[in-house]
């Protein structure tokens, strides 16, 4: 992060990093480098987490219908309010068969003491990658190497930072092979986007797209 806030100050991009209340007090490097980054003028915002009201809105739109308040209230108990995590549970919830009965409607009798939430997202975000098989797994790991495999400039004079990443499947792939078709366009102003064609044995199976900040090392 003191990396990326040295180098673009005159770019037109806007960087939001967040953490948790409490972590830089058990965490020094987080506590040193927030220190640093109100050294070079970065003010911290504290936000406060949404309000019940909010959470049942934001399902009511992830659900495309009213949620049960019983439903609001786990998830406002698991989350504290936290956007992402709200959303991450809700997903968990929904693919352990927790949130709809056999007729696809919402129960209201869902308790908090019968789900299994892991206590971070990272623990989620796992839980459902097990699920994938190996065929799957073996897409992502490709799709993520895009950038690496299609170099367009000197690996030791310029650093990329893949910030987001997103693939796009038309059909599973068969077979073990997974091919790349990679091209990386780095713009002068520090944006990059990596753009890999997804194919197997029989021919292409989708995209993957990295979104790229590119910068010259120290």
């Amino acid at each position: 992060m003191i990396h990326l806030a040295n180098r673009i100050a005159n770019l037109p991009i806007v960087i939001i990093g967040t953490y948790r209340g409490g972590y830089s007090e058990h965490n020094h490097a987080l506590g040193r480098t927030l220190e640093e980054l109100i050294r070079l003028g970065v003010r911290p915002l504290k936000l406060g987490g949404l309000s019940k009201d909010d959470i049942a809105q934001m399902l009511q739109g992830l659900s495309q219908r009213q949620p049960p308040e019983s439903l609001v209230s786990v998830v406002f108990e698991e989350s504290q309010g936290n956007p992402f995590f709200v959303e991450e549970v809700y997903r968990h919830l929904v693919e352990d068969g927790k949130v709809f009965d056999g007729v696809g409607q919402f129960r209201t009798d869902i308790t908090i003491d019968e789900i299994d939430v892991p206590e971070n997202v990272r623990l989620i975000i796992g839980r459902r990658l097990e699920r994938l098989d190996e065929n799957e797994k073996r897409v992502l790991t490709a799709a993520d190497s895009g950038n690496g495999v299609s170099v367009t400039l000197d690996w030791t004079r310029f650093l990329f930072i893949n910030v987001d990443l997103s693939v796009y499947l038309e059909r599973m792939p068969v077979g073990e092979w997974i091919c790349l078709d990679a091209v990386t366009r780095p713009q002068p102003n520090g944006i990059g986007v990596a753009d890999t064609l997804l194919l197997d044995e029989r021919g292409r199976i989708g995209r993957g797209l990295q979104s790229l900040l590119v910068g010259e090392r120290n």
